[in-house]
């Protein structure tokens, strides 16, 4: 299987996009409701995304 630019940067694109779900999601939930203490994870999880997300591009930029 041959790996493209391209792909990557289609990866990077989905990642960035579910970063901003993730974010958005937590986001809604009131400071005081109940699920707000566990969404911590999900937004720790969200970072993780976003640097997947730059970690693709980069490999997009030197591949290409």
């Amino acid at each position: 299987m041959t790996v493209t630019p391209a792909q990557l940067r289609a990866l990077a694109s989905r990642a960035e996009a579910l970063t901003a779900e993730v974010r958005e999601l937590c986001g809604s939930a009131p400071a005081e409701s109940p699920e707000r203490a566990h969404l911590q994870a999900a937004l720790h999880a969200a970072g993780w995304l976003a640097r997947g997300a730059e970690d693709l591009q980069r490999a997009a930029e030197d591949l290409a």
